[in-house]
C-alpha cells in the first residue's frame, strides 16, 4: 500500500477497503475527521455494517467470518494504530445494534 499523507490541515483520515476488489482500486480515503476518535468510530461503524449485511440466521460464526473477508469492507484510521478488523471476531458473534451500524451520520459531519 502506497504511503498517504494526511490533509494539510492535521485531521484524521479512514481508509476504507473493499475486500471483494482488493488492490483493483478498491481502496477510498475519507478525510476530515476532527479527532481520532471519531474516526475511530466511523471506521467501527461502517466495517460492522458491511458485517451485518452480510449476515444470514442460519450461517455460523466461521461461515460469516469468511463472507466479509471475502466480501466485506475494512476500515482503517490512517495515522492512528487502529483497523476494524481487529474487531471482526467480536462483531460476528455479537449482533450490532442500528446504531453501532450508523456510519452515515457521522460521515455527513465530515468536512471534505
Amino acid at each position: 500500500m502506497a504511503e498517504i499523507a494526511l490533509s494539510p490541515d492535521g485531521r484524521y483520515a479512514v481508509l476504507v477497503i473493499e475486500m471483494f476488489d482488493h488492490g483493483a482500486e478498491s481502496e477510498t480515503i475519507l478525510r476530515g475527521f476532527p479527532t481520532a476518535e471519531l474516526a475511530c468510530e466511523y471506521a467501527r461503524r461502517r466495517t460492522r455494517d458491511s458485517l451485518e449485511e452480510l449476515r444470514d440466521a442460519s450461517q455460523s460464526v466461521g461461515d460469516l467470518r469468511r463472507r466479509w473477508l471475502s466480501f466485506g469492507e475494512d476500515c482503517c484510521v490512517i495515522g492512528e494504530h487502529y483497523c476494524a478488523a481487529s474487531e471482526v471476531d467480536f462483531f460476528v458473534t455479537h449482533p450490532a445494534t442500528a446504531e453501532e451500524r450508523d456510519w452515515r451520520s457521522i460521515e455527513a459531519l465530515v468536512a471534505r
